[in-house]
């Protein structure tokens, strides 16, 4: 009779066991680190000059309405909104079509000045690498689509 003793063995299942865990909360510090670093540019970028936050006025810059939401869902699902409370900051993003008055005198448009796209876009795409290699640090195979 052949005996076969492998020490370590209960460690590594509870290791295996909590990996899913552990991935997940470093995910969740990823995502949060990326969300507070886009609001850090996005409020660094000089062309949202400091403001109230308070303010509704128009006439008020739009610096500091940028806010990180937590948008979780589930343990496994981590998700972070980086959001604007300034409405006229869609407008400065994405223009105007041309504006008349109702007496027909021309206002003219606003037009599109793309500041926070980019961004958002440079940062999704820093912390989708981080992702992928801390999965492939942890042994997981990732693959696109």
């Amino acid at each position: 009779m052949v005996r076969l003793v492998l020490d370590g063995v209960d460690p590594w299942i509870r290791d295996l066991v909590q990996v899913p865990q552990t991935v997940a909360d470093e995910a969740h510090a990823i995502i949060y680190a990326t969300a507070a670093e886009t609001v850090r540019d996005l409020s660094s970028t000089g062309l949202y000059p400091p403001r109230d936050p308070k303010s509704r006025s128009r006439f008020q810059p739009l610096n500091t309405v940028w806010s990180v939401e937590p948008a979780d869902k589930g343990p496994l699902r981590p998700r972070a909104k980086v959001r604007h409370f300034e409405i006229l900051a869609q407008w400065w993003e994405d223009g105007t079509k041309p504006r008349v008055t109702k007496r027909g005198w021309n206002r003219g448009a606003m037009p599109e000045t793309p500041t926070a796209v980019p961004i958002f876009v440079w940062r999704r795409r820093q912390m989708n690498e981080a992702l992928v290699a801390r999965l492939q640090a942890a042994g997981f195979t990732v693959t696109s689509g």
